[in-house]
């Protein structure tokens, strides 16, 4: 019922036993990983931040100014403070973000 030949199907069984292998790979890693932010967090560093300067770290840095003016672009679209999210508090007195009143662009 098989159409594949006999060598094929041994080279096949290869293929997918040698992606079982690194995808074990791929979990102790991840678990290597998850123990070094642990680690990290335990020191008192933000592992969130963390994460974010990773990320920031893998982009060039056309691609970091690019995303840069696009969150100015979309934070002035929304009423921050000249479109820079470190401007300014946009929270009110509860904490919580406040789009709609004295913080909104063009009111005073």
């Amino acid at each position: 019922m098989s159409d594949i030949p006999k060598g094929a199907g041994d080279r096949l069984v290869g293929f997918i036993q040698e992606i079982e292998r690194v995808e074990e790979d791929r979990a102790a890693l991840a678990a290597d990983i998850k123990a070094v932010y642990e680690s990290a967090k335990g020191e008192g560093f933000d592992v969130k931040v963390m994460r974010k300067v990773i990320m920031q770290r893998r982009k060039t840095p056309d691609e970091v100014d690019q995303e840069k003016t696009l969150l100015e672009v979309y934070m002035d679209a929304v009423g921050w403070p000249d479109g820079d999210p470190l401007a300014g508090d946009m929270r009110g007195d509860d904490g919580v973000p406040d789009w709609t009143s004295q913080h909104a662009k063009g009111s005073a």
